[in-house]
């Protein structure tokens, strides 16, 4: 699990882009979430849930959780999703006690969770053999209701900082992705002609910086939407189609084979 940030040279007057391995608790990890104050919730394949503090210290470890399948922060609570037990659990980190907001889910494995506007969005293969086009579930915590949105193809989803809701969907047609607001999909920037024949796996998108992750290449981009100006982030990064990457205080957040 990695953290990526940009930092300027003033002098050369030139930005460096600095890699930096969190703590190894996210090692060898299922699913991971930061909160919004920077704290790491990483679900390890040897089944343990572990909450890291800011200062990498581990805080709390949780082994009441089974096989998590993805993982998001909303206010101060903890939302788990289990395919195997077809849950949504809530969890409380101060308590330690979970609470199930939905049962009896009949949905393929999940490839990320992300909260925007007060919901949450799952982002989870209606088929379990279709390997890169899933499907998007708007989820009312509230009303403890889960909604399928109309839109198909899709390969990643984020949840940005202001509260928008972003998808990429790769079709036929091409690649582009694109804002959800007043239950419509509004195209943001079309990059059919940046990936060709690649997948967009995973991506953050804050102003108008897009910061994004590609299957066959294998590489982090980073583009200035505004401008058109891109640059390569980083390279031999391997991350599954779908899965989470974050962006908090100037960090890109994500988990890297």
């Amino acid at each position: 699990l990695c953290a990526c940030r940009s930092e300027k040279d003033t002098e050369k007057q030139k930005v460096e882009y600095v890699k930096k391995e969190l703590p190894r608790e996210s090692e060898g990890i299922q699913a991971f979430a930061v909160s919004p104050e920077g704290e790491l919730f990483s679900a390890r394949q040897d089944g343990t849930l572990v909450q890291i503090a800011a200062d990498g210290a581990v805080k709390n470890t949780f082994s009441e959780v089974e096989m998590p399948d993805a993982l998001c922060t909303m206010g101060d609570k903890l939302y788990i999703y289990q395919a195997m037990q077809g849950k949504l659990l809530c969890l409380n980190p101060a308590t330690g006690k979970s609470t199930v907001v939905l049962d009896g889910l009949e949905l393929g494995s999940a490839a990320n969770m992300t909260a925007a506007g007060g919901k949450l969005y799952l982002l989870a293969a209606g088929d379990a053999n279709v390997m890169y086009h899933h499907a998007i579930y708007e989820i009312d915590t509230n009303k403890k209701r889960m909604t399928e949105l109309p839109f198909q193809d899709v390969s990643a989803i984020y949840g940005a900082l202001d509260g928008t809701l972003y998808f990429c969907r790769n079709d036929a047609s091409g690649h582009a992705i694109y804002a959800y607001e007043k239950k419509k999909a509004v195209q943001v920037c079309d990059l059919t002609e940046s990936l060709g024949e690649d997948v967009l796996t995973a991506f953050v998108l804050e102003q108008d910086k897009l910061v994004y992750a590609t299957l066959l290449k294998q590489e982090m981009t980073m583009v200035l939407l505004q401008d058109g100006l891109q640059d390569t982030v980083r390279e031999k990064v391997i991350i599954s189609v779908g899965k989470n990457m974050q962006c908090i205080a100037g960090n890109v957040v994500y988990y890297s084979y």
